[in-house]
């Protein structure tokens, strides 16, 4: 996603020295170089995540607002989803199987035939930052096991 980055930062016109500036914040702060631009108040994170939506061709989602049912998750396994920075979302179309997938790199074919490949459906790419996936993939996942735990203790439980 690098030249698509630097792409972004051109059509944004941000100069070398802001890039610098970010730069030396993150080696202090840590974080990503777009997480630093962001703090330094260069651009919005929407106005960053439109960017790159036009410049992929696919859109935005904002997984704060996503909720993703339990047999949408379980299409691609928790080791999958943190790998390829990838988070399932939605089956639009389950009969022609088609599925809405968040990921931090659209453009990168070898994860999404890769992702084809374990998940079995066609996929509808969606971006979204890699901090904002990894957060999702937690909590979501995370979401899911304790549920998946709970509905194992009940069914091991004797019945009466």
């Amino acid at each position: 996603m690098d030249l698509i980055f630097e792409q972004i930062l051109n059509s944004l016109r941000i100069t070398q020295e802001t890039i610098e500036q970010a730069r030396q914040r993150q080696s202090a702060q840590g974080g990503s170089l777009r997480e630093n631009l962001i703090a330094l108040n260069v651009f919005t994170e929407e106005t960053f995540a439109q960017r790159v939506s036009e410049q992929l061709r696919v859109p935005y989602v904002d997984l704060e607002k996503a909720t993703i049912a339990d047999n949408v998750l379980n299409l691609l396994p928790r080791e999958k989803a943190e790998k390829y920075l990838a988070l399932p979302l939605e089956l639009p179309d389950e009969k022609h199987r088609r599925l809405n997938i968040a990921i931090a790199n659209p453009s990168d074919m070898s994860i999404i035939d890769e992702l084809k490949f374990v998940i079995g459906y066609t996929l509808i790419l969606h971006y979204a930052p890699e901090d904002e996936l990894s957060e999702a993939i937690q909590r979501e996942y995370s979401r899911f096991e304790n549920k998946q735990a709970v509905a194992a203790v009940w069914t091991a439980q004797p019945q009466p």
